[in-house]
C-alpha cells in the first residue's frame, strides 16, 4: 500500500507472520482498503465467502462498480474528508467511519444469505485516514505589516474498513419481552401478521392492521428514518 500508510516490520517472529495471515480468515467478514477516489487498494481473501468475488477479481477496480447505485451517494460522503472541527497539530490523524452499503453478491442462494436482487447487506466499520499539510503564505491583504499567516490542506488518504454481513437468523430467535410484539410486513412494509400482543401495547386489534401500510401508523418525525432503513435492508 505504499509507505504511508505504515511499514511492515521486518523484526516480526513466526508467530506473529502466521498470526497476521490468519487474522482475517479468524474474524467472520472481509478487510478492505479503499483509495480516496474508491478504488480497492487491498480487500482479504475472505470477500469471497461473503460475496463469492475473488480478491483478484476485486483489488484494483472501483468500490461503486460493486455496491448498488442507491449507495453511491453514501459511499461517497464516507470517503469526503470533513474539516475538523477542532485545532490539530497532528500530521495525520483518522476519522471513524460506521455505514450499511449493498454489495454484489454472486454466491448460490442457499449459501448468500440476507440478499436482495443480488445484493447483500454489508455492516462497515472503520477509519478514514488524514493527512494535514501547513504552508506558510505571505499575507497579500496586509500590505502594512506582511505578517506571515498558516494555512492547513487536508489530504485523504483513504479508507481502512472492517465488513460482515448481517447476521441471518430466523425470527423464532428472537426473546419477545412483555412490551414487546411481532409482526411481518411485505417489502413494500405492507403489514402481513401481528400478534395479539399489539392491542394491549398499541391500542389497535390486529385485524384493523392487516393489508395497511407500517408508514401511516409511524410518527411523522420517524418517517425519514423509516425510509432509510427500508431503502437499505
Amino acid at each position: 500500500l505504499g509507505g504511508i500508510w505504515g511499514s511492515r516490520s521486518l523484526s516480526q517472529t513466526a508467530i506473529e507472520r502466521e498470526v497476521n495471515s490468519q487474522l482475517t480468515q479468524i474474524l467472520d467478514g472481509f478487510l478492505f482498503v479503499l483509495g480516496p477516489d474508491g478504488k480497492i487498494m487491498y480487500i482479504s481473501e475472505t470477500a469471497s465467502t461473503h460475496l463469492g468475488l475473488s480478491q483478484v477479481e476485486l483489488t484494483g477496480n472501483s468500490i461503486y462498480e460493486y455496491i448498488h447505485p442507491i449507495d453511491h451517494e453514501e459511499m461517497a460522503n464516507v470517503l469526503t474528508v470533513p474539516l475538523p472541527t477542532y485545532c490539530t497539530n497532528n500530521s495525520e490523524y483518522e476519522i471513524d467511519r460506521s455505514f450499511f452499503i449493498r454489495m454484489k453478491c454472486v454466491l448460490a442462494k442457499r449459501n448468500a444469505g440476507l440478499t436482495a436482487s443480488g445484493f447483500k447487506v454489508i455492516h462497515c466499520s472503520g477509519y478514514l485516514k488524514i493527512k494535514q499539510f501547513n504552508f506558510d503564505t505571505l499575507s497579500c491583504y496586509n500590505s502594512t505589516n506582511n505578517l506571515n499567516s498558516t494555512e492547513n490542506y487536508y489530504q485523504n488518504i483513504g479508507l481502512l474498513a472492517y465488513g460482515y454481513s448481517l447476521p441471518n437468523s430466523s425470527i423464532t430467535e428472537v426473546r419477545l419481552y412483555s412490551n414487546m410484539f411481532m409482526f411481518r410486513a411485505g417489502q413494500d412494509l405492507k403489514l402481513l401478521f401481528l400478534d395479539s400482543r399489539v392491542s394491549q401495547i398499541t391500542g389497535y386489534e390486529p385485524q384493523d392492521l392487516v393489508d395497511r401500510s407500517l408508514y401511516h401508523y409511524v410518527h411523522t418525525q420517524d418517517l425519514m428514518a423509516l425510509r432509510w432503513a427500508h431503502q437499505i435492508f
